[in-house]
Parts: structure tokens; C-alpha cells; sequence
């Protein structure tokens, strides 16, 4: 059984790329992709994903706002949150809001990978930079643990 990931980013490249490369992985498959945060709560509503790769700064509202709905509404879809900004303000604003994960856009693929298939059966991941600070550990055992 493939692991159902949808995918909100507001960057065409970043979309066609990780489409492509989820594509060619046998577990993965991609049911829907978006660049606005309230079309990726419809769509999660519709297609009932797995896992949403979830832009922190897509627009219309943002990715934390709809990390929370989806997380309120669906708590068993696991949401990456996929950012630019390696902030403990940032990652701790997307675990409070249910993400499972906090992940760097400049990551390696492999790493991408990496999270979809831990967080798809409901383990934490957080990009290897972060989680090699202590600061960045606590945030992580703190938001991690909630319901």
C-alpha cells in the first residue's frame, strides 16, 4: 500500500519536483498538489491523504493556519512542515499546530524521503540541522509529545 502524500507549496519547481521524485518512489504516491492554503484543507478533505507536504509560507493565509485546521479536523493526516526558515520560532509555531515534522526546503532528497516514510506511520522528523541543536531538541520533545 502506497503511502497517499499531497503537496502545498506555492513554488511550481518545489511541486513538479517533489511530485516527480515521489513519482518514482514504489511506496509514494501523490494525490493532489496545491499552492494555496485553503485549497490544501478542501483537497485534504477530498482525497484523504497520508501525508501533506505543507509550505509554511504559502499564501492566502499560511501553512501554519492550515497545518491547525487539518490537524483539528483529520489529526490522523501527518503534516510536513516544509520551510526556508531553520527558526525555533518557526518549528515551534508548526508543532504546536499539529505538524509532525519540520523539514528545510534545502534538504536532500533522500531526507524528504526520509520523513514522508516516518511520519506516515506516526514518528516525529525534523531536518538533520535542527535537530543537532539542543534547543531545537527540546522544542521538538515538547510539541512532539502532544495529543
Amino acid at each position: 500500500m502506497s503511502i497517499r502524500v499531497l503537496l502545498a507549496d506555492n513554488h511550481a519547481a518545489i511541486l513538479k519536483g517533489v511530485s516527480r521524485l515521489i513519482h518514482d518512489q514504489e511506496d509514494m504516491a501523490v494525490v493532489g498538489q496545491t499552492a494555496d492554503a485553503y485549497a490544501v484543507i478542501g483537497l485534504c478533505r477530498q482525497v484523504e491523504p497520508d501525508v501533506v507536504l505543507m509550505d509554511v509560507g504559502i499564501p492566502v493565509f499560511n501553512g501554519i493556519q492550515a497545518t491547525e485546521q487539518i490537524h483539528q479536523e483529520q489529526p490522523q493526516v501527518k503534516i510536513i512542515a516544509f520551510s526556508t526558515h531553520a527558526s525555533r520560532r518557526s518549528m515551534a509555531e508548526a508543532f504546536k499546530a499539529g505538524a509532525s515534522s519540520y523539514l528545510l526546503k534545502d534538504c536532500d532528497y533522500h531526507e524528504l524521503l526520509a520523513a514522508i516514510r516516518a511520519v506516515a506511520p506516526g514518528e516525529t522528523f525534523t531536518s538533520g540541522e535542527l535537530k543537532d541543536d539542543p534547543a531545537e531538541r527540546d522544542l521538538l520533545g515538547k510539541y512532539s509529545a502532544k495529543e
